[in-house]
Parts: structure tokens; C-alpha cells; sequence
């Protein structure tokens, strides 16, 4: 009832006349899909688009040399024409039309139309199966798989043609007389959802197209049993017989088939039979099949397993025991909405139709044969991954490691501080912290955690075990030894296989205890500590996971080097349990400065009473001639009126030393003294208290009683030069002829450089001295090694001699049993 001129489907086959003209890409001119040129098109006074003429108003339309398309040259259009390609298969089936009654009309007997010839179920679009640019009703090959349509589609091709043998048209519609009255079969060999003459490839590239291929997903289960492409349990748009995981419970179809020991057939864990197992031509593989190519198949009676037989075979049933525990945990998959569904929600599949964290394996927990999925009363408690295993830190090969530098630094400790730490471990005098400036840290280190999670009869394995980690933390030094601090601590990711990640983090408190700290307890310069507290830790996982402990008992060791502007770098280890440790290195910072202890000057001595010991009326001060006898007249020195010729209080008489230099002290006999005898009065002998038989200078000191002179060090060490070494060797000789002396070695510096800094190179260098003393016959006991730093100079620091003179080593006597 409407004429082509103003019919949009002139042979109501479904397809636009527009995209039969014979344009190419005829749908682009029509973005609305309604079979009309868009009015975006210019169009000429000749009412024709000027898109598909050769210029506007023309009348010469530019396509296929001027004319429309007849494909078969049978003289009927293909506007007009059923079978534009007169392969036997009408256009309207090709565009994937319903034709139930195979006249090449869309629909049953006349269609209904529109006002525009639009039939019912009309407007579809044209197909490309093999995207060769050639549609489908216009193509004799249209999978281009080397098979004309016509045969694939059951008809009869003597000739080799792709064209309908005896074509007789006398209706003039363009589609073979005998084929409309009855219909070529049209097969569907796989049951794949697709015609074979429309079915191109081959999905599991067994070499056996999927037009004739009876399991294109080799997954051991015909595609007849899994719909025939026309089924798609899970909703993943990937219908059954193509679909490694139907239901996308995480399970293989091969592995809930039926099959004995589907694991054996599958090696590399895809899903699919391998390769090496032979496929026969009707592309099942035969160790499935009773015999090579019968289709027929050899387990459980020659259907796909039932287990709870609810009439839904195993590969779509998401409970195959009816046990009221889903397959998908029984296998040790994640499933957080209980929906039976791997993962949360609607998993993303991939193009075989296996969801995210899909490919697990069955699991068989108490060893007897049967999968845990398949058996129902199953009570053995389901295995599951652990964390938090013990709820105390790690003592392993790892830790032990670390622990190595606790274990030398209490070897070279002093003995007597270590005994301190045993006894009163944190310990500190209320005048310490009353003097030590407590402060606030922060700080923050990154670096190598290790996780090791129990898998122990899961199905699972550790993939890796370590990551990058880090560790944010804030403290307080509550005194010189002990600090306390929390921490935020991120161990990364611990991976499985053969799929799964779990989260490792950790929440801590902890004591620490300095039991070193090279800039007395002021964490300057180097220093190190033990630690210990409690944590808890959190793991976040995309596999089933128990946490057997929340909280830990944790302990560790840490090394830090301080400067002066409160910026600290740390290395620190710290293990929460036997499976989560982690070292980092980072820095810190500590507010506030460092507090100085208040020194308080000591009281002055009280001045000396006056004496005049011989009562001769001049104080002892004045007294020339102390020891007068009493009643005696004397003179204003406290000398009587015997003559004195050298003026040392003693009378010519006795004075068996006369001329003495005035105002030398003298004894009776009119001499000066001698305490040490050592040959030089006491006048002028720098060293009173030489020992008996040693060699003196001439001011009366022995070689060990004084600054040595030439006794130096290689620059900002205690190493000795050469020179000094020499010098030492004398000294060396001397007191190994005296034994009866102990001697202190008392070494000192000038003040350039930190206080602090001076005073500990002098106690290094007295300390080299003693030992090389030692190592040339001393006895140690015989010998104390001080440092006084820069505190008694005897020159001006401000000048280089006067530093230069500083810069010295002297010997004091401590005792002598040689008198």
C-alpha cells in the first residue's frame, strides 16, 4: 500500500532501502537510524542530498558507477531483492531478522507497516561478520572461513558457485521460488548461538572451527550441555558454551564437569583441556569422549556432574552440595556480599568469562578424596589463611641479625655500666632528670617489611613475602635512657599464589631504653636503644583470612646519630610477630634545645690565721729565725743578736752553708733545704718530691715529673708520632728501674674545638700514652691515664705559642714505696 518512491523498506525485509542503495556506509548519512538522509545534508532543487550526487542537482547519483546496486545481477535490485546475493539464504536472516515462516519477510505471512513502509521488527542494521566491509546479504562467504553460505547453510552447489543452482524466480521478488516454499535448515553445528554460515574462528584454537566444533571452550563439556551459545547463567554476556566459569564462582567448568582428575588435564591452570590431549574432528577432546569423535561422553553417565542433583549441574550451581556454604568460599575465594559471586557485586570477566580473582583451585580439606564444594556434612573446620600467628615478635635468623650489633656493643662495653643496666634497667637519678631537658619527637622512616602469612592446607602459597614499608611515629625523651613513642606503620602487600593479596598494618606503643649514647645522654652523635611494647596489628584481604592475634607483644633495636639542631637520623628494627617485622631508616626531629646543668662556683677557702709558732713576737711570715728560744731578744726579722753574716736566721756560728742567697729558707745548719735530696734545694727544684736515686735536670725534676717536652700526636688523634715514641722509651727506662712509683699521665689541650670534644681527646691521648708505657715494660697498675681537657692552661690560648704550650703531656707521682 505504499509505493517504493515513498517506502523506506521497499521488500520489507528489515533493511533500509538506504542501505541497500549500494552507498558505502550508508548509516553514516543516517545517525538517527530511520532509513531517511539526515537534514544535516544539503539538499538540491531537485530534492535529491547532494551528498550522493556527483554535484549538486546533477541528477547523477555518485555511487556504483551511477546505478543501484543489483549483487547478483538477476535484474531485481537489492532494495527490491529478498536474496540480494542468491546464496539461498534470504537478506532478512543475514541482518539477523525472525523469519519464522522463510519468505524472506520479516515477521509471519505480511508484515504490519508504517505510514513510511516500516515494517514490524524492521530497521535493523546490516551485518559484517567476517568485518571485511561487505555485508553479510551482499557476501557468499560471510564468515569467509573458505565454505560458501549456501553449503554451510544446507543447500545444494553443483557448480561451486555460491549461488543457488536452477535459480527460477517468477514472482520477480528476487529469492529462489523453491527455497521460499522451503527453507534451506540453516544449522547451528556447535550450539554456539551463531548459523555456521555466520560463525567464523576458532575460540579455543583446537583447530576445529567453532561451526563445527561440539565444545569451543575445550572445557570438556559439550557446547549442546551448555545451551548452545543460547544460555548465560552468570550474566557476563558470555554465554555458556564459550564461558570458562559459568556461574563466576570462582571455579573452573572443567574442574566441577565431572571429569575424574580435571587437574590433570589442565597443567598451566586455564580452564582449558591442553593442547597435547588429542581433539578429534568434531573438536571434543577425546580422552572425554567414549571413543574418538562420538560425542558421547565417558563421565558420570554422559551429563555434567549434579552433586545435591537440584537439577542444576555443578558448573552453574553456586552451592553444587546444597551445604548452605558456597562453593566459592569452599574453595577459599573471597566473597564479602555472600552473594556466592567471587568478589563484591558484578565481577569483571575477561573475554573467557573468568571473573577477577577467579582460576582457584578445589580444595579437599580433610583428605578424603572429595572436594570440599562437592561434600555435603563437611564439619572439618574450613582452612583458612592466618595472620597474627603467635601475639609476641619474631625470634628468627632475621631478627637474630639484627640483634648482632646489641651483641658487640655489650662486648666492648664498660662492665661496670652493663652490670648498672642489669640491676636498674631506666633508672635515673632524681638530680639527672631534674637537670635533663625532656622533649617531643616526631619522625618518619621507610623501608623493608616482611610478611609471612600461615597458608598451611589453604590451597594458597606465599608469592612474596616482602615490600616497601613505612613507619610514622611520635615521642617523648622522658629522661637521658628512656623515651616513649607511638607509631603508624604500613607493611605493604604480601601476594599468594595462585591469586590473592592481604594488607598488612600496624598500630604500636613502645618503651625505649638508650643503653648507649656517645654525647652523655644528650642523643648527640651516636646512640642506640632497645625497644618494646604492644601493637595490633590490621590485615585487609582479598582472600578468605583469619587473624589469630589482634594484639602484640613487640620488641626491636634502633641506632640514631643526633646533631645539634635536634634533626636525628634512625635506622630501626622492630618485629610484631612471627609474621610481620619491619627495618626502616628515616629521620626525626626533637623540639626544644638542650638544657645545661646550673655549675655553682665552689666557696672560697678561708683565709689563714696568723701564727708565731717560737712566740718570739714576728709572725712566722716575717720570721727569719723561726725556732727562737723563748725569752729570747730579737730583731725585726725574729733574729736574736748573734751575727748573721748571710742573713739566713742561722747564727755564723752554726751556719754550715754561709753565704745564702737572701730570703732562702734554710734549716738549722744554716742550708737550704733539700726534702728530696736530690742535689737541688728546694729553692729552685720544680719537683720537691723526686725519688730517691733518680736522675734530675737542673731544676730538679726527674724525666717522669713533669712536661715532657716533645711528646706530640698526629693532628685531632691520639696516635703518637715517631718522635714521641723516642721520648717515651726513656721514660719507659726510668720507671722500670724504680718500681716502688706509681705514676699518673696527665695529658691536656688548648681550646680550640668544642669543650666536650677536648676533654675526650686528652683522655685518649693519656690513655695512648699509658698503654705504650705499658707495651715497654710498666706495669698497668702502675700507671693512671687522666684527661683534662681544656681546663688548666698554662700559657695564653689567644696565641699560637701560648696554645702550642697547652697543648702538652705531664707525670705526677701518685705513690712511692721506693723510699
Amino acid at each position: 500500500g505504499v509505493p517504493d518512491r515513498i517506502d523506506l523498506d521497499s521488500d520489507n525485509d528489515g533493511l533500509y532501502d538506504l542501505y541497500e542503495s549500494g552507498l558505502a556506509l550508508p548509516w553514516i548519512l543516517d545517525d538517527n537510524r530511520d532509513g531517511v538522509i539526515d537534514s544535516s545534508f544539503a539538499m538540491g532543487t531537485n530534492g535529491l542530498a547532494d551528498i550522493v550526487e556527483t554535484s549538486a542537482d546533477s541528477d547523477t547519483i555518485i555511487y556504483n558507477g551511477g546505478l543501484v546496486i543489483d549483487t547478483d545481477a538477476d535484474g531485481v535490485l537489492d532494495f527490491r531483492d529478498l536474496d540480494s546475493d542468491n546464496d539461498g539464504i534470504p537478506d532478512v536472516t543475514e541482518i539477523g531478522g525472525r523469519d519464522p515462516d522463510g519468505d524472506g519477510r520479516i515477521g509471519s505471512g505480511l508484515p504490519t507497516v508504517d505510514t513510511h513502509g516500516v515494517p514490524v521488527g524492521g530497521g535493523l542494521m546490516p551485518v559484517d561478520s567476517d568485518g571485511d566491509g561487505l555485508p553479510d546479504q551482499r557476501e557468499r562467504d560471510a564468515d569467509n572461513d573458505g565454505q560458501y553460505d549456501l553449503i554451510e547453510a544446507g543447500g545444494v552447489d553443483a557448480n561451486n558457485d555460491g549461488l543457488v543452482d536452477g535459480f527460477t524466480d517468477n514472482n520477480g521478488d528476487g529469492f529462489d521460488d523453491g527455497i521460499a516454499l522451503s527453507a534451506l535448515p540453516l544449522p547451528d553445528t556447535d550450539g554456539n548461538g551463531l548459523r555456521d554460515f555466520q560463525d567464523l574462528g576458532d575460540a579455543d584454537q583446537d583447530g576445529v572451527s567453532d561451526s563445527i566444533d561440539l565444545d569451543d571452550d575445550n572445557d570438556g563439556i559439550p557446547d549442546a550441555l551448555e545451551g548452545n551459545g543460547a544460555v548465560d547463567t552468570d550474566g557476563d554476556g558470555i554465554p555458556d558454551s564459550l564461558d570458562l566459569d559459568s556461574d563466576n564462582d570462582g571455579l573452573f567448568d572443567l574442574y566441577e564437569s565431572g571429569i575424574g582428575d580435571p587437574l590433570a588435564l589442565d597443567s598451566n591452570r586455564d580452564g582449558r583441556i591442553e593442547s597435547n590431549f588429542a581433539v578429534g574432528a568434531n573438536g571434543l577432546a577425546n580422552i572425554v569422549e567414549t571413543a574418538p569423535d562420538t560425542g558421547v561422553l565417558h563421565y558420570n553417565n554422559g551429563q555434567p556432574v549434579d552433586t545435591d542433583n537440584d537439577g542444576m549441574a555443578d558448573f552453574r550451581d553456586l552451592d553444587a552440595d546444597n551445604d548452605a556454604i558456597r562453593d566459592v568460599i569452599e574453595i577459599g575465594g573471597s566473597d564479602p556480599d555472600d552473594d556466592g559471586v567471587i568478589g563484591t557485586g558484578v565481577p569483571s570477566v575477561n573475554a573467557s568469562g573468568i571473573p577477577a580473582g577467579g582460576g582457584l583451585l578445589p580444595r579437599d580439606v580433610n583428605n578424603n578424596g572429595i572436594a570440599d564444594y562437592r561434600e555435603y556434612g563437611d564439619t572439618s573446620p574450613l582452612v583458612m589463611i592466618r595472620t597474627g600467628l603467635k601475639g609476641i615478635g619474631a625470634i628468627d635468623s632475621w631478627s637474630l641479625l639484627l640483634l648482632l650489633p646489641v651483641l658487640l656493643l655489650v662486648r666492648v662495653a664498660n662492665k661496670k655500666y652493663w652490670l648498672l643496666v642489669v640491676l636498674i634497667p631506666g633508672m635515673a637519678s632524681a638530680e639527672n632528670d631534674d637537670e635533663y631537658n625532656r622533649r617531643m619527637y616526631v619522625g618518619a622512616g621507610v623501608g623493608l617489611s616482611i610478611m609471612a602469612p600461615e597458608t598451611g592446607g589453604t590451597g594458597y602459597v606465599v608469592d612474596e613475602d616482602q615490600d616497601l614499608g613505612y613507619r610514622i611515629y611520635a615521642g617523648y625523651d622522658w629522661n637521658s635512657a628512656l623515651s616513649v613513642d607511638i607509631s603508624l606503620a604500613s607493611l605493604g602487600t604480601t601476594t599468594l599464589q595462585p591469586t590473592g593479596e592481604i594488607d598488612y598494618a600496624i598500630n604500636s606503643a613502645s618503651v625505649l631504653f638508650y643503653f648507649y649514647d656517645e654525647g652523655e645522654n644528650d642523643h648527640l652523635g651516636w646512640a642506640a636503644y632497645i625497644k618494646g611494647g604492644l601493637g595490633s596489628i590490621q590485615n585487609d584481604a582479598n582472600v578468605p583470612y583469619e587473624r589469630v592475634n589482634s594484639l602484640q607483644i613487640a620488641y626491636g633495636i634502633g641506632a640514631e646519630y643526633g646533631w645539634e639542631n635536634g634533626v636525628a637520623a634512625r635506622v630501626d628494627f622492630e618485629t610484631y610477630d612471627e609474621d610481620a617485622s619491619l627495618l626502616t631508616a628515616g629521620l626525626l626531629y626533637r623540639f626544644g634545645g638542650e638544657k645545661k646543668p646550673v655549675v655553682v662556683a665552689p666557696a672560697p677557702e678561708p683565709e689563714p690565721i696568723p701564727q708565731d709558732d717560737d712566740l718570739d713576737g714576728v709572725l712566722n711570715a716575717q720570721d727569719a729565725c723561726p725556732g727562737t728560744a723563748q725569752g729570747a731578744v730579737v730583731d725585726a726579722r725574729g733574729c736574736g743578736p748573734e751575727p748573721d753574716s748571710d742573713g739566713d736566721g742561722v747564727s755564723d756560728s752554726k751556719d754550715q752553708c754561709p753565704g745564702t742567697e737572701a730570703h732562702r729558707k734554710v734549716d738549722d745548719r744554716g742550708c737550704e733545704f733539700d726534702k728530696d735530696g736530690d742535689g737541688v734545694v728546694n729553692a729552685i727544684d720544680e719537683c720537691p718530691n723526686t725519688l730517691a736515686g733518680a736522675t734530675v735536670n737542673a731544676v730538679g725534676c726527674a724525666v717522669f715529673e713533669t712536661r715532657i717536652e716533645g711528646v706530640n700526636f698526629k693532628t685531632a688523634s691520639a696516635q703518637l708520632t715517631d718522635n714521641a715514641k723516642a721520648i717515651l722509651d726513656t721514660v719507659a727506662k726510668v720507671l722500670v728501674s724504680i718500681p716502688g712509683v706509681r705514676i699518673q699521665v696527665e695529658a691536656h689541650t688548648d681550646n680550640v674545638g668544642r669543650e666536650k670534644d677536648n676533654q675526650a681527646l686528652s683522655v685518649a691521648r693519656a690513655q695512648s700514652v699509658k698503654e705504650y708505657l705499658s707495651v715497654k715494660g710498666v706495669t698497668e697498675d702502675r700507671l693512671v691515664a687522666v684527661g683534662f681537657g681544656e681546663g688548666r692552661p698554662v700559657d695564653d690560648n689567644n696565641t699560637e705559642a701560648g696554645r702550642a704550650r697547652n697543648r702538652r703531656v705531664e707525670f705526677s707521682v701518685i705513690t712511692d714505696t721506693s723510699r
